[in-house]
Parts: structure tokens; C-alpha cells; sequence
């Protein structure tokens, strides 16, 4: 669909004139489908140009990303919060309403790594590879363990996820029993915001043969 050409000029008046703007960006089955892989992490151009113009206009902007996989954000500094949507299927605006209002708690985590550029993907240079061939050159190294191990910054981190709520951590302790081991850590809500959460620990010692 292509845009009205006020579209932008529009939006631009409505941000000004609220007290806060929520702006809804995403990919629709033109640009991520499961019958072909994607070549970019760019969201479409108008969809940023917009998003970059209303926050201009507003502070208090919200960005809601409505896609089912990680899309490159250049614009999120510039704007007060980003609300990962994915596709939640017909009670989806529903949802998102209700969190926005604040009348239920976001309490979700990334399941995967969004990285700032497409090079830093563990299968950028690999994939689709040659002659009918990939060579996962990655290895064990999938997932955060890349970023972790090439100590490369990624957009959003595995794992990352914040809610209308606050905590207060204690200092964590490790206890081990041969190769085995666990870990626990005190943790204490600092506002009456209920929320569901869990402290996330990573360890690896992968190493290429």
C-alpha cells in the first residue's frame, strides 16, 4: 500500500497536538514470509521516514513493531520506548491496548538476539552459500554465544525485555558440586506494579575443535 502524500504531514500534527504518539511499523507478507528468506533487516523506508518525523515533533513517542522477526531500529534513540509486538493474531490490538494503557504489565522477553547491522549475523558471509552448499562456519557458536564471543553490541540482547516494574537485586552466589553448578540471586519489586519476571543468567565455555 502506498501512502497518502500528506500521510507523513498528518501525523506529523497529530503528535504535536498529543500527549503522547504511538507510531506502529512492521513487515506484512511482502517482506517476510516463510517462502523466501529476507535479504535486510531495514523495515520499508516510509515506515523509519515516518517514525523519524513524528518523534521530531513528539518526545513522548512510542514505536509498536508489529513483525515477526528482528528489524534494524535506527531511529530508537529518538524515541521514549519501543513496544516488540510480533504477530499476536485478531485480539492483537486488544492486547497492545491494554499494555499501552498500562492496565497489564509487559512481562515478555526477546527469545532471540536482534543485531544492530546484518553483518553481525553468526550466518552473514555463509548463507545462502555456494553451489547447493552452506558451510555453517559458525559452528557452536549460535545465537548470543556469537555476539559474546566476538564481544559485538547487539540493537536488543537474548533475554531483553522491560515492564512498568522495578527491582532491586541482590549480589548473586554460585555454588558448584563437580562439574555441576547453580546460582541464585535475591530479588525485591521497589514498585506495586505487579509483574512476572525471572533474573537470566548465561554461561558457556564453547570452543571450536
Amino acid at each position: 500500500m502506498v501512502p497518502a502524500p500528506d500521510a507523513v504531514d498528518r501525523a506529523v500534527a497529530a503528535a504535536r497536538a498529543a500527549e503522547v504518539a504511538v507510531v506502529v511499523v512492521g513487515l506484512n507478507h511482502d517482506t517476510e514470509t516463510e517462502g523466501r528468506d529476507r535479504t535486510t533487516l531495514d523495515l520499508p523506508p516510509e515506515q523509519n521516514d515516518l517514525v523519524a518525523a513524528v518523534a521530531a515533533a513528539n518526545a513522548r513517542t512510542v514505536v509498536v513493531v508489529n513483525a515477526g522477526a528482528p528489524v534494524h531500529m535506527p531511529w530508537r534513540g529518538d524515541v521514549a520506548a519501543v513496544v516488540q509486538l510480533w504477530y499476536p493474531g485478531q485480539e492483537g490490538g486488544h492486547a497492545l491496548a491494554d499494555v499501552l494503557s498500562g492496565d497489564v504489565n509487559p512481562s515478555g522477553r526477546l527469545p532471540t538476539t536482534f543485531p544492530a547491522s546484518l553483518a553481525d549475523n553468526p550466518s552473514h558471509g555463509n548463507y545462502p552459500g555456494e553451489n547447493g552448499k552452506v558451510h555453517y562456519a559458525e559452528e557452536l557458536l549460535i545465537g548470543y554465544r556469537w555476539y559474546d564471543e566476538h564481544n559485538i553490541e547487539p540493537e536488543w540482547c537474548f533475554g531483553h525485555g522491560l515492564s512498568y516494574t522495578t527491582f532491586d537485586h541482590g549480589p548473586p552466589t554460585i555454588e558448584r558440586a563437580g562439574r555441576a553448578g547453580w546460582g541464585s540471586v535475591g530479588s525485591r519489586r521497589t514498585t506495586r506494579k505487579r509483574c512476572r519476571g525471572a533474573v537470566h543468567h548465561r554461561r558457556h565455555q564453547l570452543r571450536r575443535a
